[in-house]
């Protein structure tokens, strides 16, 4: 049997999250002629709960179609191992951060970064802190988005399932055929 096509990635997804990412950190840099032109000026929410949104729109987008198959466990299992992904990238980057930190002081003499977000309580509660880095208890600043997004691609089978047993998500896919063809997946 031929190999299925894989569905062109839709660009403008990327675009709008790296916008939203750009806006995050112009945010998390105080002062900057830029920051008066970021969504938290003009609304309620700030740029990280635009990232929050597009990624799940992403999630719904690349792993709906596989969750629509007749086995269950492929699907969430690749939605499962990207989340492992993004926890081991959320350790890694935690390491670098601690790491950076402890440079600035041992070879640059600076104590700043030592002693703020979160990275002080090395010093004050060790076995905590290393007990709770890969519980996610513990979390050092600004490096908190990935073992959100873990945990919202851990809940995604269940809410793509979810979206997919709700009444007008049923009636679409009827009146496509009972979900026979390509698009049988839309969320």
């Amino acid at each position: 049997a031929p190999a299925k096509a894989r569905k062109a990635r839709d660009r403008r997804i990327d675009v709008f999250r790296g916008i939203a990412l750009a806006m995050i950190f112009i945010n998390h840099v105080p002062g900057t002629v830029y920051e008066t032109l970021t969504s938290r000026n003009f609304g309620f929410s700030d740029a990280a709960e635009a990232f929050v949104f597009i990624s799940g729109v992403s999630a719904a987008l690349a792993y709906a179609a596989i969750m629509a198959g007749p086995k269950l466990w492929p699907g969430v299992a690749r939605i499962w191992a990207r989340a492992w992904t993004l926890y081991l990238v959320h350790l890694l980057v935690t390491v670098w951060v601690i790491g950076i930190s402890a440079a600035t002081f041992r070879w640059g003499g600076d104590t700043t970064l030592m002693l703020r977000d979160n990275v002080q309580y090395l010093f004050k509660d060790l076995s905590g802190v290393l007990t709770g880095l890969p519980l996610m208890t513990h979390q050092v600043g600004y490096v908190n988005i990935l073992p959100m997004y873990a945990v919202l691609l851990l809940a995604c089978p269940v809410l793509i399932l979810a979206g997919r047993s709700h009444p007008r998500g049923r009636r679409r896919r009827e009146r496509r055929g009972a979900g026979k063809g390509p698009d049988r997946a839309r969320v």
